[in-house]
């Protein structure tokens, strides 16, 4: 649905069709969205949001059940979330940036803490069959139900709703932290819960979405 700055709405049409349980996504600074079938088995789709072009499904950045993913342009990857209580973090890395139709897909590597420095690995086989894309590489770091994710400045923050954390990932200094965790809210009812998609604002704020709890959109500032 397209509208204008008055809210008026003046078109509508389909840019994408026959695929199952599509999910969160994501943009391209090329200007397509990247729609992602929270499925096991699922693709990922390049859409083209003006309709002009038929979307493309792009199995090289991977099979499994995809939730969100979010383009950094400075290191030219897209990063990609997993729904599963045992999933993992990955980027696809293009063999050229902006054409996702070829590349890598790599899984973060990091110990069983909730802060610390982390590597990354190539998934040898993408397309998850037999073994599921999560289970391929030794010392991949598990989180509990991967859901939203934003990218901006150096960082990559993504949400799992399992545990109701928000994970800040340091892309310049290879670490990783939470930026929020409802366990250790203290004192009180914690005031986000259900934490599902997240986006942020150019003065650093994130705005995370619940799928749960009180369903409203919390706010995070820069000081956590």
């Amino acid at each position: 649905v397209r509208f204008n700055s008055s809210g008026t709405v003046t078109d509508a049409y389909r840019i994408l069709a026959d695929t199952r349980q599509n999910c969160a996504g994501g943009a391209t600074p090329w200007n397509t969205w990247l729609s992602c079938e929270e499925t096991s088995g699922g693709f990922v789709y390049e859409t083209d949001p003006w309709g002009a072009t038929a979307a493309i499904q792009r199995p090289a950045m991977g099979r499994f059940t995809h939730e969100a993913t979010a383009a950094d342009p400075v290191r030219q990857v897209i990063y990609l979330t997993e729904d599963v209580s045992d999933s993992c973090f990955y980027r696809f890395v293009p063999t050229t940036w902006g054409d996702l139709s070829s590349g890598t897909l790599q899984v973060l590597v990091a110990g069983s803490a909730t802060s610390g420095s982390f590597t990354w690995a190539d998934v040898p086989d993408p397309d998850g069959s037999p073994t599921a894309t999560r289970n391929q590489v030794s010392g991949a770091k598990r989180f509990n139900g991967g859901e939203g994710l934003h990218y901006a400045n150096d960082t990559a923050w993504f949400t799992t709703k399992g545990d109701n954390r928000v994970w800040q990932v340091n892309l310049a200094n290879d670490t990783y932290e939470l930026a929020y965790d409802d366990s250790l809210v203290d004192p009180g009812t914690p005031p986000l819960s259900g934490v599902d998609n997240v986006t942020g604002s150019t003065s650093g704020d994130l705005y995370v979405a619940e799928d749960g709890g009180d369903m409203q959109i919390c706010l995070i500032n820069p000081d956590d």
